[in-house]
C-alpha cells in the first residue's frame, strides 16, 4: 500500500511537470520590468539584468518592459508573459523565487525559492536568484509556433468592449478582452479582472493598455510624432485610494517620464492632465471600440 501510495504520488509529480512545461511553451516572449518592488530603484544589485539573463540563458526571449516590442507582440500581448521576483527574505537568509503572469493577470508559473545566506546584498541575491531559475531550467523550454495560448481562446467577435468609467472589470458572464484589429480574447473560467488591451487614440498618437499590477502600462500602437516609436512603453496608470482616479507616469517629448494624474470618464476614454507653462491642461485620449 505504501508503495502504491509512492508511485500515485510521482505519477502525479511528473504529470504536473509535464502540464507546466507543455504550458510555458506557449508563450513566445517574457517581458522583464525595470524595478522590482520590493528593491524600488530600477536593476538595483543588477537584479533586473541577471533576470533577463537567465531567461535568455535557457531559451527565452526576453525583453525589458519599455523596450520596443516585435511588431506579432504588440498585435497580440498574449504571446507574452510578466516576469517577476518575490521577496520572502528574512533577517539571515535572502529568500527569492521567480513568477510568471500572463495576460490575464493570471500567475501560470512560480519557481522553487532560491536561498542564500551570503551577508552582501548584491551576492545573496544573485545566488538565490540563481537557485530559483533551477526550476525554469528544469523546463527545457522550446517555444512551439502556431500552438494556442491555455486559459485563453482568440476568436473573431464583433463584441463591443462595455463602456465602463474603469476598464479593468467587464460586467458580463465571462472576461471579455479586446486586443487591436478587434480580436477578443474569452476565457474559460469563471469571472474575473481581466487584462484589458484597449486601443486609445489622442491626436498623434494611439497606444494601448495591458493590465498590470495594480494598474495598466501603456504601449505605443501607433505614432506621427517622431518623439514616440512604436512598440516603446510610453507610461503607466497606478490605481489611488480614489475611486477612479490614477497616479500616471508618463513619458514626454524629452524622454522623460513625468509623474501626473488621471481618470477614465464615462465613456470609458483616458483624461491626463499635463503641466505646461504653469498652466494645466487635461488632454483626452478616446477609447477605440
Amino acid at each position: 500500500m505504501h508503495k502504491k501510495l509512492i508511485v500515485l504520488f510521482l505519477l502525479t509529480f511528473y504529470s504536473l511537470s509535464g502540464y507546466a512545461q507543455s504550458d510555458i511553451d506557449n508563450y513566445k516572449y517574457v517581458i522583464i520590468p525595470r524595478t522590482y518592488e520590493f528593491l524600488k530603484i530600477p536593476d538595483k544589485y543588477k537584479l533586473n539584468s541577471l533576470t533577463k539573463f537567465l531567461f535568455e540563458k535557457y531559451g527565452f526571449t526576453a525583453y525589458w518592459e519599455d523596450e520596443d516590442f516585435p511588431a506579432d507582440l504588440i498585435s497580440d500581448p498574449c504571446l507574452g508573459l510578466q516576469a517577476n521576483v518575490l521577496n520572502e527574505s528574512n533577517l539571515f537568509t535572502s529568500k527569492l523565487k521567480v513568477t510568471l503572469t500572463n495576460c490575464s493577470n493570471n500567475v501560470i508559473f512560480t519557481t522553487q525559492t532560491g536561498k542564500s545566506k551570503e551577508k552582501d546584498f548584491k551576492k545573496s541575491y544573485h545566488e538565490a536568484l540563481r537557485k530559483a531559475f533551477y526550476s525554469i531550467q528544469k523546463l527545457n523550454y522550446h517555444y512551439r509556433e502556431g500552438s494556442s495560448i491555455p486559459a485563453v481562446k482568440i476568436v473573431e467577435s464583433n463584441v463591443e468592449p462595455p463602456k465602463k468609467a474603469e476598464p479593468a472589470r467587464v460586467s458580463v458572464e465571462t472576461p471579455v478582452v479586446v486586443v487591436p484589429k478587434e480580436k477578443v480574447a474569452v476565457s474559460n473560467k469563471k469571472q474575473t479582472d481581466a487584462a484589458i488591451a484597449r486601443s486609445y487614440k489622442g491626436e498623434h498618437i494611439s497606444f494601448f493598455l495591458i493590465a498590470k499590477d495594480k494598474g495598466y502600462t501603456a504601449y505605443v500602437n501607433e505614432s506621427k510624432d517622431p518623439d514616440y516609436k512604436r512598440g516603446e512603453m510610453i507610461g503607466t496608470l497606478l490605481k489611488t485610494s480614489l475611486p477612479n482616479v490614477y497616479r500616471i507616469t508618463w513619458k514626454n517629448k524629452e524622454g522623460k517620464f513625468e509623474d501626473t494624474t488621471g481618470y477614465f470618464d464615462d465613456q470609458g476614454n483616458l483624461k491626463i492632465d499635463f503641466k505646461t507653462d504653469g498652466e494645466i491642461s487635461v488632454k483626452t485620449f478616446n477609447v477605440e471600440n
